[in-house]
């Protein structure tokens, strides 16, 4: 059997090595091939000989790259038709994987649709797409099943990859022991959003130190390619760059700033006090405010219903808020304890389903299994 597997993203490929290692182990004749990175490749998949763009989240950082999206995106169509797979495995990246969704039902091929498009938090209109175009959505928040059900979607939770045994026995231990208390930074994984947080990060992380003389700093470097950017960004003392050591970032520092985004369940699978920002312009804002839907930005929070981690989204260079929500957990051991059980508490349905992979791939078999091609 011929599988077609597409991710764009780094969290994304990361699921897609999980996934296609499983599909491997459990029913080795299927061959995998399609979009993704080196840990796709070294996994087993067979990487089409095409370009992926950076992933790009804002409006205009997206349409400077829509020729290169429009040819991956012809790439995969000439890709399906002369491979003709069993099915499609689509790995987040909605604003893409849409297209190619709708490409595969078009021509009779099953969709499998791996980390659901989170409409819950923005464009619920997009249900509809779903509906027609995927045939099993794979979700990774307990919740997400429940709702993608009573939607008219084919729904299975199962679970997130993140915490796994395996994973977090495998994280990079990277020794950050130091005196004083440390406090970690992660600006990203995209240079855009380095370049737009870091700054911002690195500016309460100052004033911080000017506060409370006791702090040293660990900034995330997602990918070595970006250490001298951010080493460009942050002062020469107190700050230590580390490279693919989130989950050491994470166990060791008092407290975190970092982006929203897929880092903040990072938070909740190490019960690490977050402060949470993100920064867009006001007329990005303005554009995207009829679609957003969700109250929250940080996961944990929309979990929890309620403000967990103080998060902020900023439309500009005011830091103030960020530096007061930071300085108030540091001066307080009893805020500090209360994130923390609040956070193991939230964390409890995860550690239910530990193997999220497994269970990811035990789906994709099952559909094949049973497959009977559409036109959608």
């Amino acid at each position: 059997m011929r599988l077609m597997v597409s991710a764009l993203e780094p969290s994304g490929c990361a699921l897609g090595a999980g996934l296609v290692r499983e599909l491997a182990s459990l029913r080795p004749e299927i061959a995998c091939f399609g979009l993704g990175d080196e840990a796709m490749a070294a996994a087993g998949m067979e990487l089409l000989e095409v370009r992926r763009p950076e992933a790009s989240i804002w409006l205009f950082s997206v349409l400077g790259k829509v020729p290169q999206y429009l040819a991956l995106l012809r790439g995969c169509y000439q890709a399906m038709d002369r491979e003709k797979p069993d099915a499609l495995v689509v790995i987040d990246s909605s604003g893409f994987h849409f297209y190619l969704a709708k490409a595969a039902a078009a021509r009779g091929i099953p969709v499998i649709y791996y980390v659901s498009p989170q409409i819950w938090a923005y464009n619920s209109e997009r249900i509809a797409k779903i509906r027609r175009w995927v045939d099993k959505l794979l979700v990774l928040y307990p919740f997400e099943e429940t709702y993608y059900r009573e939607r008219g979607v084919e729904a299975a939770y199962v679970g997130h990859p993140l915490f796994s045994a395996p994973v977090l026995e495998a994280a990079l231990e990277v020794d950050l022991s130091g005196p004083g208390r440390l406090v970690g930074i992660l600006p990203g994984s995209r240079q855009g959003e380095i370049r737009k947080l870091l700054p911002m990060f690195v500016e309460v992380a100052v004033a911080l130190r000017a506060q409370c003389d006791d702090l040293r700093f660990a900034v995330s470097v997602a990918r070595p390619a970006y250490r001298p950017l951010i080493a460009s960004l942050v002062p020469d003392e107190g700050f230590q760059l580390v490279e693919g050591g989130t989950a050491s970032i994470f166990k060791q520092s008092v407290l975190v700033l970092q982006k929203s985004g897929t880092t903040t369940l990072e938070a909740l699978i190490h019960t690490t006090p977050s402060v949470v920002a993100y920064r867009i312009s006001a007329f990005e804002s303005l554009l995207a405010r009829p679609w957003i839907e969700a109250p929250f930005i940080a996961l944990p929070n929309l979990f929890a219903g309620e403000e967990v981690l103080p998060e902020f989204l900023l439309h500009g260079p005011e830091t103030g808020k960020i530096l007061e929500a930071a300085l108030g957990l540091l001066q307080s051991e009893e805020a500090l304890a209360r994130i923390h059980a609040k956070l193991r508490e939230l964390r409890r349905p995860f550690e239910a389903r530990p193997d999220a992979s497994r269970a990811a791939a035990q789906e994709v078999v099952a559909l094949l299994e049973r497959r009977t091609p559409r036109v959608g």
